[in-house]
């Protein structure tokens, strides 16, 4: 891991040290899936983006799935797939204009049981980083 940076701005502060935990970024459109790519980063962690062979290994330290345009519905749950079981309980953050947005809670197996943030773009630091917080708090029965 690399030394610690704090970037501070906008009322809010991040430790943008690069770790070890995956966010796995299911999005076809090119330019979004470098801005999510990108803000991840910068946020400390680690973008795997599907169809890449990073991704399809299914290992890594996952913490949530982003879900932007999906234009293959079975190329997206064979990515999901790779993850195994673990997908059905991964947060989703999920773009706001997706056509997936308007199905969910319920249009993945397992996602009326888990968190599901919805992200609008153009995409601002504070929201996702706001989002990845909340899909990582515990949750309180």
């Amino acid at each position: 891991m690399g030394t610690p940076v704090t970037t501070m701005g906008r009322g809010f502060s991040v430790q943008n040290e690069v770790q070890d935990i995956d966010v796995l970024v299911i999005e076809a459109d090119a330019v979004r899936a470098d801005t999510i790519g990108s803000a991840l980063q910068f946020l400390g962690y680690r973008p795997r983006f599907a169809g890449n062979d990073t991704a399809e290994s299914g290992k890594g330290d996952w913490c949530a799935i982003y879900i932007g345009d999906v234009v293959d519905l079975d190329d997206f749950q064979r990515q999901l797939d790779t993850l195994g079981d673990l997908a059905l309980h991964l947060p989703l953050l999920v773009a706001n204009d997706s056509p997936l947005a308007a199905q969910l809670p319920g249009a993945l197996p397992g996602s009326r049981s888990r968190s599901v943030e919805l992200l609008s773009f153009p995409l601002r630091y504070e929201p996702l980083l706001d989002a990845l917080r909340r899909c990582s708090a515990p949750s309180r029965l």
